[in-house]
């Protein structure tokens, strides 16, 4: 599933950024750490051949300095605020490990900058949440992916190759249902 998010914030990403196949890697920050998926998107990240991971946003410095232990991370990749983070590097898309109350500023501060974004569901607390953060990113025309953990699931992404192959006939309509194996 970790490899299938990462997949999926990078098809966002890539056909942004690029409209096309990306010759270099995508290039994504992080933006907070208090999402405990952000422990499996981290190592994915970095093993990537198709996506670089340029910086962390994490202000609590004491859970960045845990995140830097665990992952062998360097203290240069750490930043306490986006601005400071994209005066630094060239991020083109961000994968927000934040709580969903922040999901709409963080959102709306990374649109105003023309990243993509990838956050974890749910994507708002509410409908004024939800609504801001759709404004942001149609006004700023970036991407927002929410990761539903189930969306990458093999089986989806067999459907989905079989729909744009056309083995499936004229598509009218989607109804999945689905579930997981459980934890391990």
């Amino acid at each position: 599933m970790k490899k299938l998010m990462l997949m999926g914030l990078l098809v966002c990403a890539v056909n942004a950024a690029f409209g096309q196949e990306a010759k270099a890697p995508v290039r994504i920050a992080v933006i907070g750490l208090v999402h405990d998926h952000a422990y499996g998107f981290i190592p994915s990240l970095r093993k990537s051949k198709e996506a670089a991971l340029v910086g962390i946003v994490e202000p609590d410095h004491a859970l960045a300095a845990r995140y830097a232990e665990r992952f062998n991370l360097e203290s240069n990749l750490f930043y306490d605020s986006l601005a400071d983070l994209v005066a630094h590097t060239n991020a083109q898309a961000a994968a927000l490990f934040t709580t969903a109350f922040d999901h709409r500023a963080k959102t709306e501060e990374c649109a105003a900058r023309g990243l993509d974004v990838m956050m974890e569901k749910p994507m708002a607390v509410n409908m004024a949440h939800a609504r801001a953060i759709a404004k942001a990113a149609s006004k700023a025309g970036v991407d927002i992916v929410v990761n539903y953990e189930t969306t990458w699931s093999p089986a989806n992404a067999e459907i989905g190759a079989m729909v744009q192959k056309g083995e499936l006939g004229e598509l009218r309509r989607i109804v999945v249902h689905d579930g997981h194996k459980g934890p391990k």
